[in-house]
């Protein structure tokens, strides 16, 4: 509900998913990408898409075509998923566990964990005095 609430205050629709999803092929597509560029573009398709359901983030095909379609190179890319970049997530993933990390959105600033758009004023105006 609280996704929701800042979605209607910026006169934005935010559908909930329909089932837990399996995110992991997306991020390791973002790292993939990471590494050759800037994902930006992709990131903010997949949010937009996912969210509008006009994404499934489970389906190879479906990524990768995004990625064709926004002009990224895929060559490498299934091969990336099933080595570097699965090590790469599983690293990322245990790292934030550690860290504290539950949930998104997050963010540490000066070594301080903030979780939840509510937080973005204090984020900002931390971001601002560095």
């Amino acid at each position: 509900m609280d996704c929701r609430r800042e979605a209607n205050k910026k006169g934005l629709t935010l559908l909930g998913p329909k089932k837990i999803f399996d995110s992991s092929l997306s991020h390791i597509a973002f790292l993939f990408l990471s590494k050759n560029g800037n994902p930006e573009r992709f990131h903010c398709s997949v949010f937009k898409r996912f969210w509008e359901r006009k994404l499934n983030i489970e389906s190879y095909e479906a990524v990768t075509q995004l990625m064709l379609e926004l002009g990224y190179k895929i060559d490498g890319f299934e091969s990336f998923i099933k080595n570097e970049g699965k090590e790469k997530y599983s690293e990322i993933q245990a790292e934030v566990e550690q860290d504290g990390v539950f949930g998104v959105p997050s963010w540490r600033i000066n070594g301080e964990l903030f979780w939840g758009a509510e937080h973005l004023d204090s984020i900002n105006e931390m971001l601002d005095s560095i």
